[in-house]
Formats: structure tokens, C-alpha cells, sequence
């Protein structure tokens, strides 16, 4: 499956997402987990990976840089493709991008 960097032509997408993948979380947030201006910032301050089948996003992941480490947030899949394996391969592609940048770990 296609890893691609995502854009602001892919917020809506993204949101949507995120949003249905954290759905059994619904208690914990005050509403949706994530907005599209709160996805707009997290593209300012890092990167997000997606990852597509058949030219549909069923997966991503959140990565920024930090002092001497990386950060991971919003591990999402798409519900009909969990429990595939797609968010182990979104950790690793996620643990490579950082190795690549000279972070030797990550935290979530």
C-alpha cells in the first residue's frame, strides 16, 4: 500500500478519519477528536503519513520531531481495515521516517 505526506487538500479526509477511528473512544472527548483547523496546526508542527489502498486513505499517523526524540500521535485506521496489520506497518514506516531524521526513539 501507497505511504504518501499529507497535504491541506487532505485535511477533510484526514478528520474524517481520525475521527471515526477514535469513535469507540467518544467518552474521553468533548465531542469529535479532531478538527480540521486542529489538523491544519499539526501539519505546521509535524507530519502526517498516510496510507492508501485502491486510491482511499485507510490509515495514518502523526510524527514530529522533537528535541532528541520523535513524538507519535493519531495512529488511526480506518474501521473496516482494523485488525489487519495496517497499524503496525504505520508504527514502522513511522520508526524508519524517524531513524532517517536521527532520532534513535520515539514516544507516544
Amino acid at each position: 500500500m501507497p505511504v504518501r505526506e499529507a497535504t491541506v487538500t487532505d485535511i477533510d479526509a484526514l478528520t474524517r478519519l481520525v475521527n471515526a477511528a477514535y469513535a469507540v473512544e467518544h467518552f474521553i472527548y468533548d465531542g469529535e477528536r479532531i478538527n480540521s483547523t486542529e489538523c491544519a496546526d499539526l501539519l505546521t508542527t509535524g507530519t502526517i503519513l498516510m496510507l492508501e489502498q485502491d486510491e482511499s486513505l485507510v490509515g495514518c499517523i502523526y510524527l514530529e520531531l522533537r528535541e532528541d526524540s520523535g513524538y507519535v500521535g493519531l495512529l488511526s485506521v480506518k474501521p473496516s481495515h482494523q485488525h489487519q496489520g495496517i497499524g503496525r506497518s504505520l508504527v514502522t514506516i513511522g520508526e524508519t521516517w524517524f531513524h532517517s531524521q536521527g532520532r534513535k526513539r520515539s514516544e507516544l
